[in-house]
């Protein structure tokens, strides 16, 4: 499909068409196989798996991959090609008067516009400022409330500055996704709506579960380092318990790096930006601190640090 739409062969509606096709017949296989691998994973755990289910979840968990693999792969492919502006082309005003009960144009509208697209400086964006994002995700709520109907609208909830309403759709979304990678994402956005609301330690919990749900993202860990560079001068009473903090923002800015290598220049920089605020070594000294000491940090943080300078 994208040959043909190079080749000038097939136009925007194609493309984006036949790129929904694959992508959902895709994504129904992975729903099928997370479903399975949690079910074989829960009795690998309790130790009540066969040996035919062992091999059974082994060659599932390597299907998964594969297909989030080529999926990824195809979506580098068709970025380039969806911009915001061309897609302005297929969700307007016109295209949606004729769908506004098409639950399947609906989830695809919602799917394509929130897309994230990522720039050379690493930076993310998405098209939900199209209007049609609105339309569309208020359209499939009403119609099925489910958790692609309400991670939409938790989005649209974030844009308009409506936190509390954006984390009971967020919620709604984590409990009906049978994705974990889905999940995990959701959890990260409900990190997000904490942290702006002033939750820390909310938006710790969030980013824990984020972390949990997807094993192989680092982005939880990342963002709860910048939520611990917030907190630095709240836990704590004295200059060097205030500023300890900083020294748990920089392990968890490690951890993303670590978890995730493609992260290291951004966890670097952050990791670069916390060093300069850690306790010196005359403060430290002043609270019978040396290099190599551990030190726990209270509240709502809760973290083990080393003293390093």
């Amino acid at each position: 499909v994208i040959k043909l739409y190079k080749d000038e062969k097939l136009n925007s509606f194609g493309l984006v068409e036949g790129f929904n096709d694959v992508a959902e017949a895709i994504e129904l296989q992975s729903n099928d196989r997370n479903t399975l691998i949690a079910q074989l994973t829960e009795k690998d755990t309790l130790g009540t798996i066969s040996e035919r289910e062992k091999r059974n979840l082994d060659a599932n968990r390597k299907l998964l991959a594969q297909s989030e693999k080529l999926l990824g792969n195809i979506e580098k492919g068709i970025a380039p090609l969806l911009t915001c502006e061309r897609l302005t082309l297929i969700y307007n005003d016109s295209t949606y008067a004729l769908h506004t009960t098409d639950k399947s144009w609906l989830v695809r509208a919602l799917k394509m516009l929130s897309k994230e697209r990522t720039a050379a400086d690493g930076s993310s964006s998405d098209c939900t400022d199209n209007p049609m994002y609105f339309k569309a995700a208020s359209a499939l709520y009403k119609l099925d409330p489910s958790a692609q109907a309400a991670r939409s609208m938790g989005l649209l909830s974030v844009k308009n500055g409506m936190y509390s309403e954006a984390k009971k759709y967020f919620d709604d979304a984590i409990r009906q996704e049978v994705d974990p990678k889905k999940r995990a994402k959701d959890w990260l956005k409900l990190a997000v709506v904490a942290e702006k609301q002033g939750q820390l330690a909310e938006a710790k919990r969030a980013c824990l579960e984020s972390a949990r749900a997807n094993p192989e993202s680092g982005e939880a860990y990342l963002f709860l380092a910048s939520v611990y560079g917030k907190a630095a001068g709240t836990c704590g009473s004295n200059a060097f318990e205030k500023n300890a903090v900083y020294w748990a923002a920089i392990n968890m800015a490690n951890r993303a790096a670590s978890v995730q290598p493609d992260l290291a220049a951004r966890a670097e920089s952050l990791a670069s930006a916390f060093r300069k605020n850690v306790p010196d070594k005359s403060i430290a000294f002043q609270f019978n601190y040396k290099e190599g000491d551990t030190y726990t940090i209270g509240c709502w943080i809760n973290e083990r640090v080393v003293v390093r300078f």
